[in-house]
């Protein structure tokens, strides 16, 4: 399976890892359970992608680990294998997952764009804009015309997968231990009002990032970049030890 993602990524020789952030339960609540959690010895989500790195050395391992063992706060973790359906969406609460969703011989892709894609409930929740976009033009290229090139140019470069808060997009294939990072700045494509997508909660950060100076801009980037790389290579040639 190959992944491609705009978040937090970690790749070894038999999976590769992206996180996504998740909301907390709504009110100052929520934000005290977190820090409740981690006070009392709780893993944070990003040091057990670490763990699960050092430890695991196959895709099953690194699935158990990151779908079961406690964590302070909620996330969404996306799971790439190297064999056929090998592939996973674990949704986290706390204390386990709250919805998996894994690749299938009828099922042979799978997107998270921060929401609780499977609620049909919740208000907020569901497969809608980024997540909506992204299957439709996933299923207009096919599977058979799918590669990292197209899945790149004609869903992750699309609007409103490709937005105002888009700063890097990266592909990882651990088949062959690729590990392609970019930098890459929206200039706005039609259509893209902010009006539009009030209700998409990365948009209201994409605000203050559109008012940025561009100067700023490209050095905020190039700082996130280079901290995920910093990272990535501990992380990376820790499992050459």
């Amino acid at each position: 399976m190959e992944e491609l993602q705009e978040s937090t990524q970690e790749l070894s020789r038999a999976f590769s890892i992206s996180e996504n952030q998740r909301e907390f339960n709504k009110g100052s609540i929520g934000l005290v359970e977190n820090l409740g959690m981690l006070f009392t010895g709780h893993s944070e989500i990003s040091w057990l992608i670490r763990s699960t790195l050092d430890q695991c050395d196959t895709y099953q391992c690194a699935f158990d680990m990151l779908r079961g063992t406690p964590i302070d706060a909620f996330g969404y973790i996306i799971l790439a294998g190297v064999k056929e359906d090998e592939g996973a969406i674990i949704s986290r609460n706390r204390y386990g997952a709250a919805h998996v969703d894994q690749l299938n011989s009828t099922r042979w892709f799978l997107v998270q764009t921060n929401s609780d894609h499977w609620d049909t409930v919740t208000p907020g929740e569901g497969c809608y804009n980024r997540c909506a976009a992204a299957h439709e033009n996933i299923a207009k290229v096919g599977q058979d015309a799918m590669n990292t090139t197209r899945l790149r140019d004609d869903v992750l470069l699309q609007f409103p997968n490709f937005n105002h808060d888009t700063i890097y997009n990266s592909i990882m294939t651990p088949a062959t231990g690729q590990f392609d990072s970019r930098l890459i700045r929206y200039v706005g494509q039609a259509g893209d009002e902010f009006a539009e997508h009030q209700y998409d909660r990365p948009f209201k950060l994409g605000i203050q990032w559109a008012d940025m100076d561009s100067d700023l801009q490209t050095m905020v980037s190039e700082f996130a970049l280079s901290r995920f790389a910093e990272l990535s290579n501990v992380l990376y040639f820790g499992l050459d030890e």
